[in-house]
């Protein structure tokens, strides 16, 4: 269960906040339907390449945990489930494919059952 009185996860969802607000030419620019770009574009543990995005305001381009905590599984819930909803508000089209590949993958046309 998620604390919603971390300062972490307040911070998670306030930079959730401003990247979901995003035009969707930004999102799909920056490739946020990666799980790997969507944690570096939440910047949780510092930015790694030298020009972040201009929407990033100073408090967003401090690192919010260390290394071991974003290796840890503590966060990954909550940072997960607010990728799927960017996914499922930024990009339905795509999840309705998702979908359908999954149904085919796991229905009867499943070579491997």
């Amino acid at each position: 269960m998620t604390n919603l009185n971390d300062p972490v996860t307040q911070e998670i969802l306030r930079r959730y906040e401003i990247l979901s607000s995003q035009p969707i030419e930004v999102l799909e620019k920056q490739i946020v339907t990666s799980q790997m770009r969507f944690n570096i574009l939440l910047n949780l543990i510092g930015y790694p390449f030298e020009n972040p995005p201009s929407w990033m305001d100073e408090k967003y381009l401090e690192p919010i945990m260390t290394e071991d905590v974003f290796n840890s599984d503590l966060y990954d819930t909550l940072i997960s489930e607010l990728h799927t909803k960017l996914l499922h508000e930024k990009f339905p089209k795509l999840m309705e494919e998702i979908k359908e590949y999954e149904t085919f993958i796991n229905g009867e046309y499943n070579v491997f059952k």
